[in-house]
């Protein structure tokens, strides 16, 4: 990703942007600071614009989040693999979304602050939705379904921020050795394995059964 201050600071009058260049300004801001970061203000003086220009691409700000959004997903467009079980294409879609968020921090606090729409996240919610309805789910519990593994994505990766070792003050695994074992028998005993209390492969052991129990209602619909 370019550099914020790589774009040229000339008038609108002599600058032609497309879409795609403001989007790559604005996600820049929004990852180096975050959602609040991002006014149009600022946005329009990083690209060498007039505030009123810049409404010619967003109407608001809320749909320049939308389109941001849009724009750090957009490598989750890509269709599925068609031969692959409806079980595996559902698991590459959401452990995809989670790393796209994990790369995102700032992305990610616009879709726990509100709900994010556009072209990019409408094609990855028809994905998602034509993959469950596909496997033979009704309309209802193909919603419900998508609304927990997309929310699972999402809240996974939050908790896996907020509790990274750059923000945890302490080594979990060092403090619950310390703790009294006739009190806390299995925090004690459970200590070096408590790293990987949100780790890659605690993600994994959550979509996998996410994912199973929706296998078992299958066959039992």
């Amino acid at each position: 990703h370019r550099d914020l201050h790589s774009f040229p600071t000339r008038r609108s009058s002599d600058l032609r942007l497309s879409r795609e260049q403001v989007l790559d300004v604005a996600l820049a801001q929004v990852r180096e600071r975050g959602q609040a970061g991002l006014t149009m203000r600022g946005l329009a003086e990083e690209l060498g614009l007039g505030v009123m220009t810049l409404y010619n691409y967003f109407r608001t700000k809320e749909e320049l989040l939308d389109g941001v959004c849009g724009h750090a997903l957009r490598a989750l467009r890509a269709d599925p693999d068609p031969g692959a079980p409806w079980n595996r294409q559902l698991e590459t879609a959401i452990r995809d979304l989670h790393l796209a968020l994990a790369d995102n921090p700032g992305v990610l606090d616009v879709f726990v602050t509100r709900s994010v729409y556009g072209p990019t996240l409408d094609r990855v919610r028809e994905t998602l939705l034509g993959i469950l309805r596909g496997a033979g789910f009704p309309d209802r519990e193909a919603v419900h379904a998508l609304g927990s593994l997309v929310s699972y994505a999402v809240g996974f990766t939050l908790t896996e921020r907020a509790r990274s070792p750059k923000t945890a003050p302490v080594n979990p695994a060092t403090r619950f050795r310390a703790l009294p074992p006739e009190e806390f028998p299995h925090l004690t005993s459970t200590a070096e394995q408590y790293r990987e209390y949100l780790s890659d492969a605690a993600f994994e052991y959550g979509l996998r059964h996410l994912i199973g129990s929706l296998e078992r209602d299958r066959r039992r619909g």
